[in-house]
């Protein structure tokens, strides 16, 4: 593989094979990382470091990457608008806290409001450097966390799929004022209200979706049987 260096740009570097694979395994590696995930272009500035190396064999290049570069991860409390989910008394699932929806998430000055079909919040602690990636695994998560919601509430009785089908909505904001707002469908659905299910936490664990899931199946063998 042959790459410009940078500082000349018409002289040029010659990659063997077993470099180009050490520069796409670090950073692999480091996109893992939380205190390097906020690093746009990584890939590019591994290669500006490789040329570094070459140029000066001697010079600890690696220790200076790690202390400009690296960033010590946050927690930070994070909460999700949900549409067509009620919730008016706190329930808990994979470490994710549903409640009424929130004054924060209603209207901000500089971001669009959650929007009328939001109904409740999630509530989450996250953790990293770029607060796009944060937003995005709150995200994830609460979307599994609903998940686990809807099996539990298909335990207690059965729903229709309207009902069923309360998602993560458009707003975010973290504790400290920052936030994100991603578009979402308009989903069709109606809201469901659960808490008159009488949730309890038992309802809403993994075993539960287990057990949950597996009567289904045993069901669907019964039918073709």
């Amino acid at each position: 593989m042959t790459r410009r260096i940078r500082s000349e740009p018409r002289k040029a570097l010659v990659y063997s094979l077993d470099a180009v694979k050490a520069v796409e395994a670090a950073a692999a590696q480091l996109e893992a990382d939380l205190q390097f995930e906020h690093l746009e272009q990584l890939e590019d500035r591994l290669w500006d470091l490789a040329e570094r190396c070459h140029q000066d064999r001697r010079g600890d290049h690696v220790g200076t990457f790690v202390d400009e570069h690296a960033r010590e991860p946050e927690s930070l409390v994070c909460r999700v608008s949900i549409d067509y989910l009620k919730v008016d008394s706190p329930v808990e699932a994979l470490g994710v806290r549903f409640g009424p929806l929130g004054a924060e998430l209603v209207a901000q000055d500089d971001w669009p409001s959650a929007g009328p079909a939001a109904t409740s919040q999630a509530t989450i602690i996250v953790t990293g450097t770029s607060r796009q990636r944060m937003s995005e695994r709150a995200r994830d998560q609460v979307e599994r966390a609903l998940h686990v919601l809807r099996f539990a509430i298909q335990d207690i009785r059965s729903a229709t799929a309207r009902e069923l089908r309360f998602q993560v909505g458009s707003f975010l904001v973290f504790e400290d004022g920052g936030g994100a707002w991603t578009p979402t469908g308009e989903g069709g659905a109606r809201s469901f209200a659960i808490n008159e299910l009488a949730l309890k936490p038992s309802n809403v664990t993994p075993w539960r979706v287990c057990a949950a899931s597996l009567r289904g199946t045993l069901r669907r063998r019964r039918t073709l049987h």
